[in-house]
């Protein structure tokens, strides 16, 4: 990995002055960071667990779609290890749109709020 998310270099993020562990990327959203482990919290995604790719992309797992890679030159648009490749359509309400290339469906997944 990138040693910790603590700096989230994968992301090209900038910590938030109002909200310490949080961070602002400009293409990859708004996200908490957890001290000592590559486990963040996405404002849509829910929980992730970030692995650096060693070069521009990063892995992350999610707990409804598996483990999802992707970079900043090609999200939304995001390689699903089971599934091929997805496009993040967005939210509404609590949930969280994707659409899947492999069988052209749209996939709905629930935040955590909703479990």
């Amino acid at each position: 990995t990138n040693g910790s998310a603590n700096v989230p270099t994968w992301a090209n993020a900038t910590e938030s002055p109002d909200a310490p562990r949080w961070w602002q990327s400009p293409w990859f959203g708004n996200f908490a960071v957890t001290n000592g482990t590559d486990w963040i919290y996405h404002e849509h995604y829910g929980w992730l667990y970030v692995a650096f790719d060693g070069t521009n992309g990063f892995w992350f797992w999610q707990e409804d779609l598996g483990w999802l890679w992707t970079r900043n030159d090609l999200y939304p648009h995001l390689y699903g290890q089971r599934d091929g490749w997805y496009y993040y359509l967005g939210t509404g309400g609590d949930r969280v749109f994707f659409f899947r290339y492999s069988d052209g469906t749209w996939v709905d997944v629930a935040r955590d709020s909703d479990r």
